[in-house]
């Protein structure tokens, strides 16, 4: 742990190194408001810089409401994008599986149904903008109060992240049955990625190596939940397996083979290597 705190200090003010992040979704924020830009990459960009910021802050020990505020609006600005997702979601599988999934009956109306979601999301009222643009400010008050602190406490914080990555892995390489572990698992990948990645801009090959690892593991993970996500949408607008067994049905198969995939590379990863080497 020593040997972490050490290597955790040479970073500098973690604090500071936020503000380019913050900075980032400002101009995301403002995109929102120019009619020439796309909103949902603006919106993209600004939850996944948010999610980031948000990576930043656990580290710090921010409070509890400033990280719930952030993810919250994450969640408010999600519908355009996740709607487009699952466009994709959709158009991939068909790639994947090739064109049998489309001899449904109500083929169809899944496509017409999830592309005019699409298009409803665009940029968000003034009022919203407004409104995240104050949670934002709300972020920069609050490390101003905290004087963009050094790094105390922040060893023993990665470590809790990397103590949660190894159980979750632990969890799915023993073949669970729920999706949700994996669900819970991508978050903790996630989590001490983004963490690592934010802590070392430049780590030894050992650190890239997990990295990338990492990277590829949340990879998998994702593809499980978008999946997830399709299935669940098809389920909530009527369109069960009963009115389209083949799309169900190929659903299910990707998932379980992208399950099997993700058990495969967690076996090979280990989040130990963060705390590590000094």
């Amino acid at each position: 742990m020593n040997k972490l705190r050490a290597r955790i200090r040479a970073v500098g003010s973690l604090g500071q190194r936020l503000e380019p992040v913050i900075q980032t979704c400002r101009q995301s924020l403002a995109g929102l408001a120019d009619r020439q830009q796309d909103p949902v990459a603006n919106i993209h960009q600004l939850r996944k810089n948010g999610k980031r910021l948000r990576g930043g802050l656990e580290l710090l020990g921010a409070p509890e409401p400033v990280i719930t505020e952030l993810r919250d609006l994450g969640r408010m600005l999600g519908l355009a994008r996740d709607s487009r997702v699952r466009v994709q979601t959709l158009q991939a599988l068909c790639e994947r599986v090739g064109d049998g999934v489309k001899g449904d009956p109500d083929f169809e109306v899944a496509v017409r149904q999830l592309r005019f979601e699409a298009k409803l999301g665009g940029a968000p009222p003034a009022v919203v903008r407004s409104f995240v643009g104050s949670r934002l400010e709300m972020v920069m008050d609050w490390l101003d109060d905290a004087g963009f602190g050094g790094t105390g406490g922040v060893a023993k914080r990665l470590r809790r992240l990397i103590d949660r990555a190894r159980q979750r892995l632990r969890v799915i390489a023993g073949k669970p049955k729920e999706l949700e572990d994996y669900h819970e698992t991508r978050k903790a990948v996630k989590a001490l990625a983004g963490a690592a990645q934010f802590l070392f801009e430049d780590p030894e090959p050992a650190l890239r190596r997990e990295l990338k690892r990492l990277d590829a593991l949340g990879e998998d993970l994702g593809w499980v939940q978008d999946l997830d996500v399709l299935d669940q949408w098809l389920d909530d607008h009527g369109l069960t397996t009963q009115r389209m067994p083949l799309l169900h049905q190929a659903l299910q198969r990707q998932i379980r083979k992208a399950c099997t995939a993700a058990r495969r590379r967690a076996k090979k990863c280990d989040p130990g290597v963060f705390g590590k080497k000094g």
